[in-house]
């Protein structure tokens, strides 16, 4: 198989995801424990091959950077000029609860940036993945709903591009 793996291990630092990036894994660089923007260049210095999580609790940034409490739109108008090219929108409270996209919102943050898009949080299932990918979502986080078995190898086909 032809995988990319995305390791989020709590990057917080410059030594952490020289930890991470030296196993051969895309490091995921997430907002939730990014200590300040400053600690992302530095990152971004050694290498641009990481993802970005843009961790959302209720509506806002989860953070300890200068992103801390933001609305998406403002994250992503910063986010924006730094190099790396893949953002994950993390809906953390909707993790697990199949409660359903807010798609406008999704159709929203994929006008706002040019990077990658990979959203996650609250998936319900294949055709809520399938209207992701027609508004140009590059990939989602899946778990609850593949365990549950509302996605099946045989769905795979239509989601691989």
């Amino acid at each position: 198989y032809d995988v990319n793996i995305l390791l989020d291990a709590g990057i917080d630092d410059l030594e952490k995801a020289k930890d991470i990036i030296k196993l051969g894994v895309k490091a995921v660089v997430g907002s939730e424990t990014l200590k300040s923007l400053t600690s992302l260049r530095e990152i971004l210095n050694y290498s641009k091959d990481i993802v970005f999580s843009l961790d959302i609790m209720e509506n806002s940034v989860l953070s300890k950077s200068e992103l801390k409490g933001l609305k998406i739109k403002e994250a992503l108008s910063i986010l924006n000029s730094f190099e790396f090219k893949e953002i994950i929108v993390l809906y953390l409270s909707k993790v697990g609860t199949k409660e359903g996209i807010k798609i406008e919102e999704v159709r929203e943050i994929r006008s706002l940036t040019n990077k990658k898009v990979i959203v996650g949080g609250g998936i319900k299932d294949l055709k809520e993945i399938l209207d992701l990918k027609s508004i140009g979502i590059n990939g989602v986080l899946i778990a609850t709903i593949l365990h549950e078995g509302k996605i099946r190898r045989e769905d795979l086909p239509s989601l691989i591009p």
